[in-house]
């Protein structure tokens, strides 16, 4: 089996990339809830991150019923009489509205009237009655005050079937302008009913507003309502009813499009709203973040009126036992009245915060971006640099998304970019791991049987240097052959010559691959194997050398073991030698092999060839000799060749073994063959003669009347002035 080229295995991982982008791009058209809490998780996170830093308008007021107004007071409900002397102390200082977050919906019945009725069945004394019944009534005191101060009172609308009648007498005209060829009443929130306050509070009053806050889907109140419907009219909330008659204008502008609304002015104020009529809260801070007034300070004199002169005065209730505590992204327990003063100080400050018509497609450009970006990437350059990439885009998504929002109140959502791009780049690491992963099977497969088990999981570390489609590289060669085995193979049975040669090719290929070495192919009883491929080796001559002389040994040991069971002795040759060849994968369609190929392999070839000739066992040509250290191995010069096919000399050498294995007779013998040797070069072939007649022991016999007969032919034949040294081989 053949492994995919990387072209093959980048196109198929950025297929399945573009197919899992596409998908992820339309889930965020669908926006699912899980996704939209995310978001709404990271809008809060901007938020709390920029509240710090916002300031807080002056001149909005909290009156707070509070646990120590109510243990000082009296307990709740207060009389309308109590309500009518704070709402006076408040009012004599003129502020600009004074708004109830409170809901007077039926008779106080702590008035005198009421208690008369109450005291009926307890047989109570006509003369009692009519007592009661002249005293003033608690609900027409408060009437009477709200009629001299810009009170704007509070009621709470009802989003379901309820029992609650709404049948008051009085209707206030409708406050809208409406503003915009579309009709706005499609986008408002519906309301089923509401809770009014009482007639003549309501009659008395400058203004009222509903004091409703919509909650999202995780309880958190981050957007409220300026305007919603009920029945066929629009009605202002609580804040924007105060601003109105603060800014003392009889109607709020509403405008609309066919997409929804777009905002609500009032007075000099232009209010950005959604499409709902909405508006995005700018919490500016924790609980208490506005000026809190305990109402029995009021009632007290500890707290001076001209505090309230010029301000929007807010009561409310801050006590846990009054039920009036919501969660916010600031805050886990925040009086409601206070949502409604930071939703006032967002319009008085400006604080918009609103997500810009070009929002989405300003995300759908960070999909498609960082899609392109990973898809083309990650399978390029891996999973590691891929992440590299991954994380400065993420961060720069994040940090542009934070800019935007903290310097100009744009919500630009990154929860969905980030996630998108989490999920691709995860595919994309994921099919470049399957993919390197199928590669180093395959790479395990095919070159478990050439190298050591080591050298391959090299290979798996490092496969981007693997190429299979073809190199030209510097390799050492080694061609090793059993001579005569055709012979030996005559006298074994067929069963005893596959076991001796498979016993001494075992031995051999695992002395390569010990030494770093790959074991190319088995030709009959030859080995043909190299080194510096497929991984590079900067040793691979020296590598080459000490297989060779290990391999020597090897067939020495494993002969010792075949004399003892009388089996026949293997002589073997072998040829080494170093250049440029083609290596990668070569052969038909059907049927590849990683192999090498070049006139240096030829030649290697052809070396181990000429051992027979010499009675060497290793011979090494110059090329090898040059590029290892002689004080490492000993080598011998023999002599200088052309071999057939082939028009270059090449000077071969016999590799002796190490050095520190090598006895001083043995030097000796060499330097005394290398002398004779250069005789014989310099064409002095009587000198040269009685030079390798007179040798000492230690060089081949064969080796050494080799050259005796070269000389007597030469002497009895003399040759041309030309002459050079080179012996022509004519056969292989």
């Amino acid at each position: 089996m053949t492994l995919p080229d990387n072209f093959t295995k980048r196109y198929l991982a950025r297929f399945i990339g573009v197919l899992w982008a596409s998908g992820l791009i339309l889930l965020s058209l669908w926006n699912p809830s899980f996704i939209n809490n995310l978001r709404l998780k990271a809008y809060d996170v901007l938020l709390r991150e920029r509240a710090a830093s916002e300031a807080i308008e002056k001149s909005i007021i909290i009156v707070d019923i509070d646990d120590r107004s109510l243990a000082e007071l009296g307990q709740w409900p207060w009389p309308r009489s109590l309500w009518a002397e704070i709402i006076s102390c408040i009012g004599q200082n003129a502020p600009l509205a004074i708004g109830l977050d409170i809901v007077f919906a039926e008779p106080d019945r702590s008035s005198p009237q009421q208690m008369a009725t109450a005291l009926s069945d307890f047989n109570l004394s006509s003369t009692c009655k009519e007592q009661l019944l002249k005293l003033p009534d608690h609900d027409q005191i408060l009437a009477e005050t709200l009629e001299n101060f810009p009170v704007v009172l509070g009621f709470p609308f009802i989003f379901s079937p309820s029992d609650i009648v709404d049948t008051p007498v009085f209707r206030r005209s409708n406050r809208f302008a409406l503003i915009g060829t579309d009709d706005p009443t499609d986008w408002l929130f519906q309301a089923d009913s509401a809770a009014f306050n009482l007639n003549k509070l309501e009659v008395a009053a400058i203004g009222s507003g509903f004091f409703n806050v919509l909650p999202d889907a995780d309880g958190i109140i981050r957007r409220v309502p300026l305007a919603l419907q009920c029945g066929e009219t629009i009605f202002p909330s609580l804040v924007l009813e105060m601003l109105r008659i603060g800014e003392r204008v009889p109607l709020n502008r509403l405008y609309s499009t066919s997409n929804g609304l777009e905002g609500i002015s009032c007075g000099g104020y232009e209010i950005p709203t959604d499409a709902n009529g909405q508006i995005n809260v700018h919490y500016s801070g924790p609980e208490k973040s506005f000026t809190y007034i305990s109402a029995v300070d009021i009632m007290t004199g500890k707290v001076k009126g001209q505090i309230f002169a010029d301000s929007y005065v807010l009561i409310g209730t801050s006590a846990p036992g009054l039920v009036d505590i919501v969660t916010t992204p600031t805050s886990a327990m925040l009086p409601g009245v206070e949502v409604h003063a930071h939703t006032l100080n967002t319009i008085l400050t400006g604080s918009w915060l609103r997500e810009p018509d070009w929002a989405k497609g300003a995300e759908f450009c960070y999909l498609l971006l960082i899609s392109i970006t990973l898809i083309l990437l990650v399978p390029a350059i891996g999973a590691l640099r891929g992440g590299v990439v991954f994380i400065v885009s993420a961060f720069g998504i994040c940090w542009f998304s934070y800019w935007l929002f903290s310097k100009h109140g744009y919500y630009l959502d990154a929860v969905y970019p980030l996630l998108c791009s989490s999920l691709l780049f995860s595919l994309m690491s994921f099919m470049s791991y399957l993919m390197e992963e199928r590669i180093r099977q395959q790479t395990r497969k095919t070159f478990s049987k050439y190298v050591s088990p080591a050298l391959v999981e090299e290979l798996l570390k490092t496969p981007g240097k693997i190429n299979l489609r073809g190199e030209e590289r510097v390799l050492t060669a080694l061609f090793s052959d059993i001579r005569d085995f055709s012979r030996i193979s005559e006298s074994l049975s067929p069963e005893a010559v596959c076991s001796s040669l498979n016993q001494y090719l075992t031995i051999m290929t695992n002395i390569i691959m010990g030494n770093r070495g790959t074991v190319d192919k088995f030709i009959g009883d030859a080995v043909f194997a190299f080194w510096n491929a497929p991984l590079y080796d900067s040793e691979h001559a020296r590598n080459g050398l000490n297989a060779a002389l290990a391999m020597r040994d090897g067939l020495i040991k494993l002969n010792q073991s075949w004399q003892d069971r009388n089996m026949p002795l293997f002589k073997a040759g072998i040829g080494i030698h170093t250049g440029p060849v083609r290596i990668g994968n070569i052969g038909s369609e059907n049927r590849l092999s990683y192999t090498a190929i070049g006139d240096n392999v030829n030649l290697t070839s052809r070396l181990e060839g000429v051992t027979k000739q010499y009675g060497i066992p290793i011979i090494v040509s110059a090329a090898t000799w040059e590029m290892v250290d002689k004080e490492e191995f000993v080598f011998c010069k023999l002599d200088r060749i052309r071999v057939v096919g082939r028009q270059e000399p090449v000077t071969i050498f016999e590799l002796v073994d190490r050095k520190n294995r090598v006895t001083s007779e043995r030097m000796t013998s060499i330097t005394a063959y290398e002398e004779a040797l250069e005789s014989y070069f310099a064409g002095e072939f009587a000198t040269a003669e009685k030079k390798f007649t007179k040798l000492p022991k230690g060089i081949s016999n064969r080796l050494q009347n080799v050259f005796i007969d070269r000389c007597q032919n030469h002497l009895s034949n003399p040759d041309a002035p030309t002459w050079n040294g080179v012996n022509i081989l004519e056969g292989k």
